[in-house]
């Protein structure tokens, strides 16, 4: 009977179970490392040497490991976050919100130049016709959070004189400060016919949206907004800060920076402010139906 002859892998297997079972290293030629000189048996550490902390935490306030920076020191002195008591329905502006339409009257807002705003309050919505002129909050603000719902009706996409026009279907915006404009138009599924970064829930001009999630005409939607100020330091602008902002609960701008004028920075001012403005764009009849309006200022960083 013929012998078979043992291969390299059958060699090699062997060696691997013979260091397995005797606790012996094999040779680099089997693709083991020597064990290293200072190796220490498993639970021990060289002399003066502590044993490193679980989860990378160190102790309270102190260093952690893997990388991490120093924690703070607890000061259980500290106080305490402030408390505000959220709205009972969702869109309704929490306890510590500036609230600019709950659907009671448009006591917070005027017409640019200071007269009456001339939208009406139809059902607890404000309603906003073209003609009735762009509309400014009395309240202002600085970095705020900021929340709107609005409806948008179902009308062609063209020119008063029938001319086909995308930008002309709903075409409504929310301008921060009075000036950084977040689109409103009627982009359902991306019917309407225009350039990206003029579509609903772009940053107007500057950047289109991550996602469209428009809803059809006639169905309510909603802006959050996050907008960090642009801040000034002797009379000079030296951040053009930032918006975010949330389309019917789906990130679409994440931190976009605005276009930002450089000589608006006045003696003693440490951010840009200004009022909410709602846009009459004018052209064909559009009626626009807008709720919930409120914000909520961010203090400084510390």
């Amino acid at each position: 009977m013929m012998t078979r002859r043992p291969n390299g892998l059958t060699i090699w297997l062997t060696a691997i179970g013979c260091a397995l079972l005797t606790g012996v290293h094999t040779p680099s030629s089997v693709g083991f490392a020597a064990a290293s000189p200072d190796q220490q048996p498993p639970g021990q550490q060289p002399p003066g040497q502590q044993p490193a902390a679980q989860g990378g935490r160190g102790e309270r306030g102190g260093r952690g490991t893997g990388g991490l920076p120093p924690m703070n020191p607890i000061d259980e002195s500290a106080p305490l976050p402030p408390l505000a008591t959220p709205g009972k329905l969702f869109g309704e502006a929490p306890s510590d919100a500036v609230v600019l339409f709950d659907g009671t009257d448009t006591s917070q807002w005027t017409l640019r130049d200071g007269s009456p705003a001339k939208c009406k309050v139809e059902k607890r919505e404000m309603v906003c016709r073209t003609g009735d002129q762009s509309i400014v909050s009395k309240p202002t603000y600085a970095s705020a959070q900021l929340h709107l719902e609005y409806n948008l009706p179902d009308m062609p996409a063209a020119k008063e004189d029938g001319t086909p026009s995308g930008q002309h279907k709903a075409n409504s915006g929310v301008f921060l400060h009075g000036t950084y404009e977040i689109q409103i138009l009627d982009s359902y599924n991306n019917l309407t016919k225009t350039y990206a970064d003029g579509t609903n829930a772009s940053l107007y001009r500057v950047a289109a949206p991550l996602v469209n999630v428009s809803r059809r005409p006639g169905e309510w939607q909603t802006y959050d907004i996050v907008l960090h100020a642009p801040k000034c330091q002797d009379t000079k602008l030296v951040s053009p800060g930032d918006i975010t902002l949330l389309h019917n609960g789906v990130l679409v701008l994440d931190r976009v920076v605005p276009r930002v004028r450089n000589d608006l920075c006045q003696p003693g001012m440490t951010e840009l402010s200004g009022p909410l403005m709602l846009q009459d764009h004018g052209g064909p009849m559009t009626v626009l139906r807008f709720r919930n309006i409120w914000f909520r200022s961010i203090p400084p960083a510390k």
